[in-house]
């Protein structure tokens, strides 16, 4: 397989990742919303979106990765840096919200940590849709200018 058919299909599985990760998201909050959910379920699932996040972003990190862009497009490595360094917020953001649902207190608990786990989506999904901006750009823009 030539590299940059190799790309495109890793771009293409990057691009499926964010689709399922955007549904996991959907999940998480609507379990978080509802009143059935205790501390313990809650921060079981923050636990698993975690490490589906992670196994998603050490795909991304990979030198055939996001980084894969840089050698398509190269105008793009400003930017493939910022949404990669940008991996290392979102883990710690996570690690505070299952810590977060581990040792809430209050009977508000529940609420603050959907609020603030919907805080973290929204930035989440921007950065994904910056990847994806990414992607379609390596491989639709200048795949076309070489036809």
């Amino acid at each position: 397989m030539a590299p940059e058919n190799a790309g495109r299909s890793e771009s293409n599985d990057i691009g499926h990742e964010h689709q399922e990760l955007r549904h996991q998201l959907d999940s998480l909050q609507a379990a978080l919303s509802d009143v059935r959910t205790d501390r313990a379920r809650a921060a079981g699932l923050l636990r698993g979106m975690a490490s589906g996040i992670e196994q998603h972003f050490q795909r991304e990190e990979r030198p055939d990765g996001l980084r894969q862009l840089i050698s398509v497009a190269p105008r793009l490595k400003s930017r493939v840096d910022v949404v990669l360094a940008q991996h290392a917020q979102f883990r710690g953001e996570l690690a505070d919200l299952i810590a977060a649902a581990s040792s809430s207190a209050g009977a508000d608990w529940r609420s603050e940590l959907a609020q603030r786990f919907a805080a973290f989506a929204e930035q989440f999904l921007a950065h994904e849709h910056e990847e994806n901006a990414l992607l379609q750009e390596a491989y639709h823009r200048d795949m076309a200018a070489e036809d």
